[in-house]
């Protein structure tokens, strides 16, 4: 039996997001630019969909920008507020827990010399002060960056908040919107957003496919040029069968398939505290998504905890597919920088592992998953401890 519960990096595709992207590649093959009737049901097809990001985002359909995931969306929002801009050296404002696709963007331009950058701390739950942020702004800040939803705790952050303080001192603000969009609210003008990027393979999507909201009024320079194509923003052959399947993904991710999920969630935590009472949780019981569980297992008398690598590995061989950390740092044996930034020590930090449960989890995997994972830590376990 296999289980998959590693949704946070990315969900598999449901069959009607298999239907459709097969479907558009067999009979909607022309280029969307195209002026024949083959090209524009390419084009139409699109719009559709550009129409379906635009109502759960609240926003004019012609605000969205499609590209090939958050990833690009995130460059997109960082370089291309600062490059548009003329004149002083552009200041940006990045919380210290971002995914790499932001953090490292904003190194990258102070490397380079365009930006100079300061960090928004967090505190020991993952979650960033708005007073901190007030106290951060400055006349020459080009950008705020802060994600809504953590991707390897699912702490939530206060973004309403942050925007407003952003919009009181007309400076933009960016939301990394990848672990929220069709969980959670996302309505750009009850977060104040004027930047945000999601990701269609976080919630059962084709990979290759994303989008970024764009506010009017928002001046961003292309980082890619030879086409017209989304608004001047992003040169080349949009991904009609990738953002076809992006619809299909959302159209079946429905309110009550959210709820479904998140039940799940919360009943496998409190499986979870019930079987291990060792377990240290990293992902807050209030203030997070719910379906991002983060933890590690304390230290006992003669049985130290075991590295969240050893871990994911030792139930993977038991057909369990899980993460010791965000999926582009796997493979890495550093401490979780997230985890790092709460307060954790590298140790602890080691320790974690991230379960991230979505539509394709049923409740009778619950059980299985904790027999996998005691059987696991037994593996794990010094020879001959208790």
């Amino acid at each position: 039996m296999t289980l998959y519960f590693d949704h946070a990096a990315s969900a598999p595709p449901t069959p009607e997001v298999i239907a459709r992207v097969a479907e558009v590649q067999r009979d909607l093959f022309g280029n969307p630019g195209a002026a024949h009737p083959c090209g524009q049901r390419a084009a139409r097809a699109i719009e559709r969909v550009r129409g379906q990001v635009a109502t759960h985002l609240g926003c004019f359909p012609e605000r969205v920008v499609f590209t090939s995931g958050a990833t690009e969306a995130n460059n997109i929002a960082l370089q291309g507020v600062v490059r548009a801009r003329r004149g002083a050296v552009p200041h940006l404002i990045v919380a210290t827990t971002e995914h790499p696709s932001v953090l490292q963007v904003a190194r990258a331009l102070v490397d380079l010399g365009e930006a100079t950058l300061d960090l928004l701390s967090v505190n020991s739950v993952g979650q960033v002060n708005p007073e901190e942020l007030r106290g951060l702004l400055r006349p020459d800040t080009a950008l705020v960056s802060v994600m809504h939803v953590n991707n390897e705790t699912g702490v939530v952050q206060p973004i309403a908040k942050l925007g407003r303080i952003c919009r009181a001192a007309g400076v933009p603000l960016h939301v990394d919107a990848t672990q929220s969009f069709m969980k959670l609210p996302t309505e750009v003008d009850a977060l104040h957003a004027d930047l945000l990027s999601i990701g269609a393979h976080k919630m059962h999507g084709p990979k290759g496919v994303g989008a970024l909201y764009v506010r009017a009024g928002v001046a961003l320079r292309p980082l890619s040029f030879g086409g017209g194509q989304e608004g001047g923003l992003r040169a080349g052959t949009p991904n009609s069968a990738g953002i076809a399947g992006f619809g299909a993904a959302i159209a079946a991710y429905t309110p009550a398939e959210a709820a479904r999920v998140l039940g799940l969630s919360r009943a496998l935590r409190a499986l979870l505290d019930e079987a291990f009472p060792h377990i240290v949780h990293h992902s807050p019981d209030v203030g997070s998504i719910g379906t991002i569980l983060s933890f590690r297992f304390a230290d006992r008398p003669g049985r130290p905890a075991p590295r969240g690598g050893a871990l994911a590995a030792a139930l993977a061989r038991r057909g369990v597919q899980v993460s010791a950390s965000a999926a582009c740092c796997s493979g890495l044996d550093t401490p979780s920088a997230v985890l790092t930034a709460m307060g954790l020590g590298a140790d602890e930090a080691r320790g974690n592992l991230r379960v991230s449960l979505g539509r394709s989890n049923q409740e009778d995997e619950l059980p299985a998953f904790l027999a996998a994972l005691r059987a696991a830590l037994e593996e794990l376990a010094p020879k001959g401890s208790a």
